[in-house]
């Protein structure tokens, strides 16, 4: 039983591992929002749906989480260690009581189907699973930083490197303590209240699992160079799914821009970052002063702004299809797609929004295999000059190849799913 936060990024991930256990004989269910209705039967997964009694009816998946950029989109601009301090704190009460709300329903759905195994994909401890007796996997598609820490790695979120100024580590965990902790107490007293569960780790909003806990992120980008891996913790390189790891594109150049000049740039700030109409219209200036090709996730802006000859828009496009076709990706730096870009061999440009998007950056900066700006407050020919240096260093192309290679003969998917099913026969 996957019951993953009702996110798409979080679904899609265990969506690849799903395909696996299916492809293996074993049975799948899906716990979702009812937003989700329809979605994911056609994959060979069994669905139970629950209903959130807080949320907007008639919402499609993900967004209720577009409409949270509402209540930050104040502060989108500025750096981590403000937002650590100044970010809305609505926004983080409803992030963390997502499922709580349903909580009970999901402990319906277990006892209906009483799986052999369950894994979870959140940030947060769900009842439910924690008192259901069952065995059980903490999973995440996210930058290991926010869910290990360890003294010789920077905190999550923060976006601060390796080798940077410790006592920046220290005022970003204070800052961000003295904003969010209140928050993060209620939400932990809420839940012990419940009863049947123990004290969380200090300062945490989950209980990691006592019998696995797994997370995606490369081997060329992870921290294990300078922390060891906890107990009970697996890295897989990717939780992508199957049929996009051997993926021979469908997705044809826009008809606009096949007689274009210029390399082929695929934009994508994710799908709360293209909500942001202040963000889009920026980018589309920069973009329009260069002689490439851009093909950009307009989302709820599509139609709304003029786009020119070089610029190809739609409210989604599919990313996995765009990726092997195109030179650069430009992206907010969601997971999925940092783990994407590597698979496919694309270097990228990130633009962080907020979350482990700034430790992602970071990161693939360090290692080589790209750059990072804030999208919001560079200097437009800051922009246009990182995307011709980028197009033009052969070597950090020559890395992404050989970090794809690997990574596509990892077989990651499919050890996750030999992982899971060793677990349940012990």
């Amino acid at each position: 039983m996957f019951i993953p936060l009702d996110s798409t990024g979080h679904v899609n991930a265990c969506i690849g591992i799903a395909e696996q256990l299916v492809a293996q004989g074993q049975q799948v269910t899906f716990v979702l929002e009812t937003a989700w209705n329809g979605r994911l039967e056609s994959n060979g997964f069994n669905v139970e749906y629950y209903t959130d009694p807080t949320r907007p009816p008639n919402l499609g998946p993900n967004e209720h989480w577009m409409r949270s950029m509402n209540l930050i989109k104040d502060t989108l601009h500025c750096d981590a260690l403000y937002k650590a301090g100044h970010q809305e704190l609505k926004e983080f009460v409803e992030f963390l009581n997502n499922e709580l709300p349903s909580d009970d329903q999901i402990a319906t759905i277990i006892e209906k189907i009483d799986p052999d195994i369950i894994i979870v994909d959140n940030y947060v401890t769900v009842p439910a699973v924690y008192k259901s007796g069952r065995k059980w996997i903490m999973m995440t598609s996210a930058n290991p930083l926010i869910v290990i820490s360890h003294e010789d790695t920077p905190p999550g979120a923060s976006g601060y490197a390796i080798n940077s100024d410790r006592k920046q580590w220290r005022l970003f965990e204070e800052t961000f303590w003295n904003h969010y902790g209140p928050v993060i107490v209620e939400f932990q007293s809420k839940v012990l209240a419940l009863g049947g569960i123990e004290k969380f780790p200090d300062g945490s909003t989950f209980h990691p699992s006592p019998y696995l806990n797994i997370y995606a992120y490369p081997e060329e980008l992870d921290y294990l160079d300078v922390r060891p891996l906890p107990p009970t913790w697996k890295r897989f390189d990717h939780f992508i799914r199957n049929s996009t790891t051997e993926h021979v594109s469908c997705f044809e150049v826009p008809e606009k821009l096949r007689n274009q000049p210029g390399r082929l740039i695929y934009v994508s700030m994710g799908s709360m970052g293209c909500v942001d109409r202040r963000l889009m219209e920026r980018l589309v200036k920069i973009f329009s002063g260069l002689q490439h090709r851009f093909m950009i996730v307009m989302g709820p802006n599509h139609g709304t702004i003029d786009l020119p000859s070089n610029i190809y828009g739609d409210r989604s496009l599919p990313q996995i299809d765009l990726l092997p076709m195109v030179d650069l990706f430009i992206t907010h730096g969601g997971n999925n797609s940092i783990l994407e870009a590597i698979l496919f061999g694309r270097p990228v440009i990130v633009c962080p929004l907020f979350g482990d998007q700034y430790d992602n950056a970071t990161r693939v900066e360090e290692k080589g295999f790209g750059r990072q700006i804030n999208a919001y407050t560079c200097n437009d020919d800051e922009l246009r000059s990182m995307i011709d240096e980028m197009l033009n260093d052969h070597q950090m192309y020559e890395r992404l190849e050989r970090a794809s290679n690997r990574m596509r003969s990892s077989n990651s998917t499919t050890k996750a799913a030999e992982t899971i099913v060793k677990l349940c026969d012990t």
